[in-house]
C-alpha cells in the first residue's frame, strides 16, 4: 500500500488501532462481567477490529475538507458479508457496483502492468 501511494502521489497514513480495540474489549468484559475469547465472540472480535478505525479515517478526512470513500463492493454487499460502520463507513462508495471478481482481476493487472509507472 505505501509504494502504491508513493507511485500515485498519494499520502499512505498508519493508525495502529490496537490500544483502541483492547479498551473496547475490556470496557465490554467488564459490562458482560466475563472475558472475551475468539472462540465464543469471534465476529464481534472481527467487527470492532474495522469500527475502531472509522472515527480516525473520518477525522483525517474532515481536517482535509474530504470525503471518505467506502471500500464496500457488489459481491458483499450481495451476500452481507460486511461490517456496519467498518468497511461501509464513508460518504461515498465507488466500487459498490462492481463485483469482487472483476475487482480482483483488475488488481492483478495493476499489479502485473498497471498505468505508466506503476507496474
Amino acid at each position: 500500500a505505501a509504494h502504491l501511494a508513493a507511485a500515485i502521489g498519494a499520502d499512505y497514513l498508519k493508525l495502529d488501532v490496537d490500544a483502541i480495540v483492547e479498551d473496547y474489549v475490556e470496557l465490554l468484559s467488564t459490562a458482560l462481567g466475563r472475558e472475551l475469547n475468539w472462540n465464543t465472540d469471534d465476529i464481534a472480535l472481527q467487527n470492532i477490529q474495522a469500527r475502531v478505525r472509522a472515527p480516525g479515517v473520518w477525522m483525517i478526512a474532515n481536517l482535509r475538507n474530504a470525503l471518505l470513500l467506502a471500500t464496500s463492493n457488489r459481491s458483499e454487499a450481495a451476500v452481507g458479508y460486511t461490517t456496519m460502520d467498518g468497511d461501509t463507513c464513508g460518504g461515498l462508495s465507488p466500487i459498490s457496483g462492481i463485483d469482487k471478481a472483476f475487482l480482483r482481476q483488475w488488481l492483478q493487472w495493476l499489479e502485473k502492468s498497471g498505468p505508466s509507472g506503476t507496474g
